[in-house]
């Protein structure tokens, strides 16, 4: 019932139908999920953080640290959204990965945002957009065509300025 309300955009209610639920063993990480989500839908964003950490230490799900993640890199912490995300990524989650690659890379950690493209790689990206850029990213900073024309084949932007580098395209 709580998905229903959460999906109707009925909040309020979807917390109270939720919130019996994370009394319940069976059903606690699933409904830790779904607290978060409601929570962030209200703006309550540390309420949601707390909700998934609550949940981490019952749990080394992969995809509990990748919303923690997500809801510190929403709030502004890049700091420690990267710590989850690096956590995420080693528990074999190929999106955090590229997350977290990313990041290094703003931060100019060139060498170690490069182990984490191939980790994302190496993981599989089922996004097609993501699998393309952690293509571009790697091929780029290794300097390897293969990966560059792979990315090239996707297409738009990305695809063409690949291309260049592959030299494939003037």
């Amino acid at each position: 019932m709580a998905q229903v309300f959460f999906r109707d955009g009925k909040y309020s209610e979807a917390k109270k139908s939720a919130a019996p639920l994370l009394l319940e063993n069976r059903y606690f990480i699933k409904a830790s999920f779904l607290m978060a989500d409601i929570l962030t839908m209200q703006g309550d964003l540390q309420g949601a953080i707390a909700c998934m950490e609550k949940a981490s230490k019952y749990s080394n799900d992969m995809n509990i640290s990748a919303k923690l993640a997500d809801l510190h890199f929403a709030t502004g912490n890049r700091v420690t959204a990267f710590k989850y995300y690096k956590t995420a990524a080693e528990r074999g989650d190929a999106s955090a990965a590229l997350k977290a690659a990313d990041l290094l890379f703003i931060y100019g950690k060139p060498s170690d945002a490069r182990g984490y493209y191939q980790r994302a790689l190496t993981l599989g990206l089922s996004d097609e957009k993501s699998l393309q850029w952690a293509y571009y990213q790697y091929g780029k900073m290794t300097r390897n065509k293969e990966y560059l024309k792979k990315a090239a084949l996707s297409g738009g932007l990305v695809g063409e300025a690949a291309g260049i580098l592959a030299g494939d395209k003037q």
